[in-house]
Formats: structure tokens, sequence, C-alpha cells
């Protein structure tokens, strides 16, 4: 960040700094980059939500989501945050290069929104309709990933501890070839 000094007038001696916002680059980088997590976010939450309501199984994270709040009573969102801080736990200990600001962002902003979503949308008793809406929910939650994915500010805590098994091992761990069939 550049600045330049000046005097504000001859009776006064303070020296102010004065800063360019034209040269102030990283600011608008990382208010892109944020606002790239915010609207990924709130697009995957919205997709998964619609996928994993229709009512015809989901992806294993779901499915252990779904399963937490099934014991424990938590909201599907809240299950979801849960995992996540245990999976970026652990890639913050084992690979801590996976893990930046938007990593925490995203599975905030992310599980908020589930848990919005889950609560106002609706679905049907005709399975046909709710599979379209399955199909629709996963290219949503696609969409919306990839959106998040190119602010390229952390990793997703399910991508960070994947990719840290990945580059530790070379691909070549049991626990790596486990975690990739959950």
């Amino acid at each position: 960040m550049k600045t330049i000094n000046f005097a504000v007038s001859e009776h006064n001696s303070r020296v102010y700094s004065l800063i360019f916002l034209g040269d102030n680059m990283k600011f608008k980088k990382y208010a892109t980059k944020t606002l790239m997590i915010v609207i990924g976010s709130i697009i995957s939450a919205y997709g998964i939500t619609l996928a994993i309501g229709a009512g015809f199984g989901g992806a294993t994270l779901a499915i252990l989501w779904q399963g937490l709040t099934n014991v424990t009573g938590m909201s599907i969102g809240t299950s979801s945050l849960v995992v996540a801080v245990a999976m970026i736990i652990f890639a913050f200990f084992y690979d801590r290069k996976q893990i930046n600001v938007g990593t925490i962002l995203y599975q905030i902003i992310y599980s908020f929104f589930v848990d919005v979503f889950t609560k106002i949308q609706h679905y049907t008793d005709i399975k046909a309709v709710n599979f379209v809406i399955m199909l629709l929910g996963i290219a949503i939650f696609s969409f919306g990933t990839g959106i998040y994915s190119a602010a390229d500010f952390g990793r997703g805590s399910y991508e960070a501890v994947t990719f840290s098994l990945a580059e530790k091992t070379g691909g070549k761990s049991k626990l790596y070839e486990w975690f990739l069939i959950l």
C-alpha cells in the first residue's frame, strides 16, 4: 500500500497520510474473494437442501449429518458444522496450508443457510417431481461449489481433508482410500 505524506497548512506542522485507493488492490482482491465465498456458500446450501429433502438419499456426508440430527436433535445445518469443524481440525494439524479464511467463512454461511432453506423448502408427494428437484439441487450445489472454489481462498472442510491426505501420502494411504469412499 502506498502512502503520501502532506502538510495540511503552513501553520500546522502535523503530517497526514493519504492512502491511495487505486493502490489498494489487496482490499479489492479479498473483497471479491469474500463475496464469491458468500454467494457460492448460499447457492451450495440451497442446492444441497433441495437434493437432501427430495427424499432419494444423499451423499455420504449428508447422511452423516442426517444421522447426527436424528440422534442428537441438532439441526441439519448444525450437524453439518460439527462434522466440518472436526474435518477442519484434522486438516489444520495434518496439512494446515489447506485452510484459509474461506474455509471457515464458507462453512459458517453454508451451515446457516442449510438450516434456513430446510425450514422454507416444500416438497410434493409426486416422486417424479421430487426426482427433478433432486437433480436440480445437485446442479445448483455444483454451481455454488464452483463459485466458492474459484475464489481460491481456502478449501472446504471435505476438500481440505481429501487434499491433505492425497498430498501427504501421494494417494497411497488406506486412510485416503477410505476417505474417498466416504
